[in-house]
């Protein structure tokens, strides 16, 4: 799926269906909401270059991903 573009999750129960986690999120990504996104940051490789929209809205971010970001 690394030409998504469009990803919604309306409900808190969406780690039932990913017990190992979120290790990655598409480059392509333009438009990301997850109500009660349940992890503290987004995935360490996760690339916001394309993205539009963000919407984490009741989730428990406290940074949207660890390290360092580079353009290349």
């Amino acid at each position: 799926m690394s030409k998504l573009q469009f990803l919604y999750f309306p409900s808190e129960d969406v780690f039932d269906l990913l017990p190992q986690g979120l290790h990655s999120l598409p480059v392509e990504l333009r438009y990301l909401a997850w109500t009660h996104y349940p992890l503290k940051s987004l995935p360490e490789n996760f690339s916001a270059e394309k993205l539009v929209i963000l919407d984490l809205s009741d989730s428990q971010v406290e940074n949207l991903w660890d390290g360092v970001q580079v353009n290349t």
